[in-house]
């Protein structure tokens, strides 16, 4: 494709060359190149965009600029970028970049230090500052982001004016600090939101110097001395621009993101990449990452998902700042369906130290049983709606053996070959129905929870199944991935195998450290905030056994003399068992080490 020309000499297109290019940056260099362009063209309403409008034209893998669809006021500044250097008719990546920091990126200097910034950005330890912390597979290293949530909100609030898009106010300040393995603070990368909507890019070393260049890392996690780190700004901010100009949704476009799909696959990641529990409602979390329509301003558009994902965390765990709850307020008229009323109780902690949290109640294409398809899927488990019709409370852990005691002082739970189940803070164990129904009758007979109104009960086992499916229809309380991720549980694991040596069956590749009961509480939850919803213990339900409505007979026993179990434990490892829908039938009477129980709570002043 041969440039023309306009009039007798000026081109009407300039070719677009990235010196240096090969097969394995090809792409980076054309993000730069495009990010760069754009920086040029402006970031307003107005502004041509040089993914969506015709002012670039493509010909195999060579850009072309038309000079004719760019803005007159910007013609000259291209022109006068191409003839820096003979054809006049070409324009570089390394002139457009000099041509920017030289009349451009100098009127917006970084901060000469950290010390600098963090005067007037106190991001460290500071609660106004959302914080989350992320294991980098690509980099080798322990990383800590941070953005002020006053920020993320202002952008979420303005997030439907924008046509959908989450785009930060002018001034936003983001820091990605980098640990070695040691936990040691090794740098600090930074992007501050310019006047034009677009980012600038600074990195600071340990010591809090302006750095040129950004830290190696090595497979081990630690700061390499063999190979070198990306340049600031050319390289470093590559993964936001292409973000920036959502590459990703362009079938056309000329270069991919380098990690496709990440906003939708963050869900599933987040035990992964340990989040924090306050991350782990799956609604909110997705509310802004699932739909690719919905444009993302750098790769931490996924701020607006962790912050609201927060703010409906501690809202239902009722541990809001007073600053929360003003971000809260300003939110929820704009997320209504996401944000409940802030003066709705969503959990309480009654006089034995129970804690229990809201489970909502069930929506229309809620499903309960297992899919066909699902491998494990048994006869018993035959698909049907959720009729979660009535609020309830339920505890978010197992009853543990110190509740119990208040019941009965003198139970302990028994070893298991000489492994200590009795541990205070471990889920009580080996109780028949018989047993948990005497201690339902005593707490409620309780004056304190008499007084409150609060009527406990074993959960049904569509409550259960419904509570530990999260709200999305999971096949595991984590979510759909198997094996299980690190923290999900404790199962029959590397440890129990370790002790229990003779043909043991265990989860290989997978250690959660206990062999035998573990305390409640100890690994991740599931979206509702519900600990060990599969293994640690089996759990009683009230229900009997009895075919779901419209289930074929099949050969099934079913019968109203067992009632069901649910939830697997510390001695099971098969994906059949630890599924949100496996039902396990027993006798009343049956007692085992690996069989607890947990409550629910109706309390009818909270509805």
């Amino acid at each position: 494709m041969k440039p023309t020309a306009v009039g007798s000499s000026a081109p009407a297109l300039i070719h677009l060359t990235l010196p240096g290019r090969t097969v394995h940056n090809s792409t980076y260099l054309a993000a730069a190149f495009l990010y760069h362009l754009q920086t040029l063209l402006g970031g307003t309403a107005t502004s041509p965009n040089v993914m969506k409008d015709p002012i670039i034209l493509r010909k195999g893998t060579d850009l072309y600029l038309d000079l004719t669809r760019a803005p007159r006021d910007k013609t000259s500044v291209f022109r006068q970028i191409a003839t820096q250097h003979r054809p006049d008719d070409e324009m570089s990546l390394d002139e457009i970049q000099a041509y920017l920091k030289t009349r451009y990126y100098e009127l917006t200097r970084p901060y000469p230090t950290l010390q600098a910034l963090l005067r007037d950005h106190p991001y460290r330890n500071n609660s106004d500052w959302l914080t989350v912390p992320v294991d980098s597979e690509t980099f080798f290293r322990r990383r800590v982001l941070r953005i002020n949530k006053d920020r993320v909100v202002d952008a979420l609030i303005a997030y439907f004016d924008n046509h959908d898009r989450l785009i930060y106010p002018e001034g936003t300040v983001i820091v990605a600090e980098s640990l070695d393995k040691q936990g040691r603070f090794v740098e600090a990368e930074v992007l501050r939101k310019r006047g034009d909507t677009f980012w600038n890019f600074a990195v600071y070393d340990s010591q809090g110097r302006l750095i040129r260049k950004t830290i190696a890392f090595d497979e081990n996690g630690n700061p390499g001395s063999e190979s070198d780190g990306f340049i600031v700004p050319d390289n470093c901010a590559v993964c936001h621009r292409i973000d920036r100009l959502d590459f990703s949704g362009d079938p056309e476009s000329p270069v991919r993101s380098p990690v496709r799909g990440f906003f939708h696959r963050l869900p599933g990641r987040v035990p992964q990449i340990h989040l924090g529990p306050e991350y782990y409602d799956h609604m909110a979390f997705t509310e802004l990452t699932e739909t690719s329509a919905k444009l993302k301003d750098g790769v931490f558009g996924v701020y607006g998902s962790l912050l609201l994902s927060e703010l409906v965390g501690r809202k239902r765990l009722g541990t809001l700042t007073l600053n929360d709850r003003v971000r809260y307020r300003r939110l929820r008229p704009h997320y209504p369906e996401l944000l409940t009323p802030l003066e709705r109780i969503d959990s309480v902690v009654n006089s034995i130290g129970m804690k229990l949290v809201r489970i909502p109640l069930s929506k229309p294409g809620d499903l309960l049983g297992s899919r066909a398809i699902d491998p494990e899927h048994r006869p018993d488990e035959y698909r049907h709606p959720a009729t979660i019709r009535r609020p309830f409370f339920m505890g978010m852990y197992k009853i543990t053996n110190a509740q119990f005691r208040r019941f009965n002082p003198r139970y302990h739970s028994p070893k298991y070959r000489g492994i200590d189940l009795d541990g205070n803070g471990r889920p009580v164990v080996n109780v028949g129905y018989a047993d948990v129904q005497a201690f339902i009758r005593w707490l409620n007979a309780l004056p304190a929870e008499r007084a409150a109104g609060r009527t406990y009960r074993l959960p049904t086992e569509e409550e259960w199944e419904y509570a530990a499916k999260g709200g999305d229809d999971r096949r595991f309380p984590w979510g759909d991935q198997w094996p299980p991720p690190d923290g999900s549980g404790n199962f029959s694991d590397e440890t129990t195998a370790a002790v229990f040596t003779k043909n043991w069956e265990f989860l290989h590749g997978y250690r959660d450290g206990y062999a035998g009961t573990s305390p409640v509480g100890t690994f991740f939850p599931n979206s509702y905030f519900l600990y060990d919803m599969t293994g640690n213990a089996y759990e009683w339900t009230s229900s009997f056994y009895e075919r779901y409505p419209n289930a074929p007979a099949g050969e099934v026993p079913y019968g109203r003399q067992m009632r069901v179990i649910r939830g697997s434990s510390w001695a099971d490892e098969l994906p059949k068992v630890l599924r949100c829908a496996f039902r396990l039938p027993v006798k009343p009477e049956t007692k085992m080490e690996f069989l607890g129980f947990r409550l629910v709570a109706e309390i009818p002043s909270l509805r």
